[in-house]
């Protein structure tokens, strides 16, 4: 989606992903590009080879990248995403989530 300051694209996340109530949903991430920056939040992924793919497709300045190891990756699978990903800077999140 294109907007007045940048856009926004939807692209995939693995994981399950059920409300409180059961509904099922669809995981995704999301990459924000505001002016020439682009921001990729990764959203609660597991590792996943399409990660190099999106990569490519987009300059990534920075991921916010999940390391909580609970129904996200681990440390160690974000370094690989990380690298995958070829993002020039990577915030770790989601780490102690859940205990």
């Amino acid at each position: 989606m294109n907007l007045d300051w940048g856009s926004v694209k939807l692209v995939p996340a693995w994981h399950t992903s059920t409300t409180p109530g059961g509904t099922v949903n669809t995981p995704a991430g999301v990459i924000v590009t505001f002016g020439d920056r682009v921001v990729y939040h990764l959203g609660d992924t597991c590792l996943f080879g399409d990660l190099e793919l999106i990569g490519r497709r987009h300059a990534i300045d920075v991921a916010l990248m999940p390391i909580g190891g609970h129904f996200t990756m681990d440390r160690h699978d974000a370094v690989e995403a990380a690298r995958l990903v070829g993002a020039r800077q990577v915030i770790p999140c989601h780490y102690d989530t859940f205990r």
